[in-house]
């Protein structure tokens, strides 16, 4: 515990772990897949997402599969391929293979869940 009080780096690194397990948590608490879906991608984009331009949208710096998506959030790949759909409709999420952009604020928005846009889990620094 001391040295969280002397290392304020490791205090914010155990803090993004922390809020980060309970995001994921909380995805996979959620009553329906969708939900469940849109939880564990939003985990992702905070976690993994680098800013994208200030358009609202965070680029994972990770590649995942459908497979690898359905996974985390504990559904079947093919929920995640009609559930994605859903999503690229509300213009929550696009997909390039492997590659992600994430709409933290539409996915919290579709998951029910109307977190705070600017919590960051990422190591990328803030935007002013």
């Amino acid at each position: 515990m001391e040295t969280l009080v002397h290392d304020p780096a490791e205090f914010e690194r155990m803090t993004r772990r922390y809020l980060g397990a309970l995001l994921h948590i909380q995805a996979l608490g959620q009553d329906s897949a969708a939900a469940k879906l849109a939880q564990t991608l939003r985990y992702l984009a905070l976690r993994f997402g680098g800013p994208v331009d200030g358009d609202g949208y965070r680029e994972l710096d990770i590649s995942l599969t459908q497979s690898d998506v359905a996974r985390l959030a504990n559904v079947s790949r093919e929920t995640v391929s009609h559930e994605l759909s859903a999503l690229k409709n509300q213009q929550a999420v696009w997909q390039t293979g492997k590659r992600y952009r994430l709409h933290v604020g539409r996915l919290s928005r579709f998951s029910g869940d109307e977190l705070q846009p600017d919590i960051n889990l990422s190591t990328y620094p803030r935007s002013p």
